[in-house]
């Protein structure tokens, strides 16, 4: 056949040539495979070469050119598989293929339940836990056995339920000191109008002056409530500039100087470091802020004592980033532990700053309001002087002008 002009034609088109030499090849030697379906047309369409009886209808047709003359054309199919064992194999493929792919997703489902239950159970917890919060339940608690996100998310719960205890606390205790602070001057005035109202006590000056000392004091408690709830941060709009510490310090000290000497005490200011004392704050703020600090020095410490002021910058020379303003009181001192409670809403150290000599208990924690909102920090330690100290630190200027 490679002598045939049909042959001598393809070697024309070389893309053909090789598999068609090769399946002419395995046809002769009897391999086990089909050899490659081929028939090869003259250009009258008479058969030159075939090896298959296949419609032609099924074969796919490639014309044949020479020096831009058609010589032919033929047809290809391609080969079949005839191992027997590969047929069986094939065809068991072919009807097993549903019920492999049944099967498969049958394990899925079955691997798949459990894992989904496994998943959510954790899941449905947490909604529980959430749905318990939102009622107000705040002592509940949920038990964290893993490291994963869920854990974790458990782990944030947890603590979102104690912040919320505790705030819920806090604002039972100060309803509940409120109403007790406002009771008691209430309850004085009612029974002394009621003593003369009977004639048990004469309505005359000293009475009337006594009721209005009450009416004045019960004045400045709703006062201070007042100003307690507009000096937290986020109540009140801060108005801050450029302000000098030391001269503000230098106002509040002329402002209760005389009346420290009409106590018998002393009243004197320190600078550890020449400055600058530049911040950035509200101004009115800023000195209701000194006027407490003072006023509880003056209300607490014994006559012929000593209050000391103290200005200073944090270490590191003028270009330090805070102020420091320290208040020094002689004795009495206060109790360990009742110092990280003097900021405490209407908290009053029973022992040594009595009721008798202090106010509502609100001037502390007006003044750590204002520190707040300034972004500054306010302690209370043992004064080297044997009495309360006042440790304040606010945020100096930087050379720009902002704190």
């Amino acid at each position: 056949h490679e002598r045939d002009p049909g042959w001598q034609a393809l070697r024309s088109n070389p893309a053909l040539v090789g598999p068609l030499l090769q399946a002419a090849r395995m046809g002769r030697h009897g391999a086990h495979h089909d050899p490659m379906a081929l028939v090869l047309l003259d250009p009258q369409g008479r058969v030159v070469f075939a090896n298959t009886t296949a419609p032609r209808q099924n074969l796919q047709r490639h014309g044949l050119t020479r020096n831009g003359r058609a010589i032919g054309t033929l047809l290809v199919a391609p080969a079949q598989l005839l191992d027997p064992a590969q047929q069986r194999f094939r065809q068991q493929q072919s009807r097993h293929v549903w019920l492999i792919a049944l099967v498969a997703v049958a394990l899925s489902a079955l691997l798949a339940f459990p894992a989904a239950t496994l998943l959510a159970r954790p899941v449905r917890r947490l909604q529980e836990a959430t749905r318990r919060l939102t009622a107000g339940e705040y002592s509940m608690r949920l038990s964290v056995s893993t490291r994963d996100e869920l854990g974790q998310l458990a782990q944030d719960l947890n603590r979102l339920a104690t912040t919320l205890e505790e705030n819920e606390r806090a604002r039972q205790r100060w309803v509940a000191d409120t109403a007790h602070e406002l009771r008691t001057p209430v309850a004085l005035l009612q029974a002394q109008v009621e003593a003369m109202q009977d004639g048990i006590r004469p309505a005359n000056a000293a009475t009337l002056k006594q009721l209005h000392d009450d009416i004045l004091r019960l004045g400045r408690l709703v006062g201070d409530l007042k100003e307690l709830t507009m000096t937290a941060p986020g109540g009140l709009r801060y108005r801050m500039q450029p302000l000098d510490l030391d001269a503000l310090v230098g106002s509040a000290l002329e402002e209760f100087r005389d009346r420290y000497r009409e106590r018998g005490l002393e009243l004197e200011l320190v600078h550890r470091s020449s400055g600058p004392w530049d911040l950035q704050g509200d101004t009115d703020r800023l000195r209701q802020l000194l006027r407490n600090l003072l006023a509880n020095s003056l209300a607490h410490t014994r006559g012929d004592g000593r209050v000391r002021l103290t200005l200073d910058r944090s270490p590191g020379g003028r270009d330090a980033a805070m102020l420091c303003l320290d208040v020094d009181d002689t004795e009495p001192g206060v109790a360990d532990d009742a110092l990280p409670r003097l900021f405490e809403r209407l908290y009053r150290e029973e022992a040594s700053r009595s009721r008798d000599t202090g106010g509502a208990g609100l001037g502390l924690a007006i003044a750590r309001n204002i520190v707040l909102a300034h972004a500054g920090s306010i302690d209370a330690v043992h004064s080297p002087l044997g009495g309360l100290g006042i440790r304040v630190r606010l945020p100096a200027s930087t050379p720009g002008g902002r704190s």
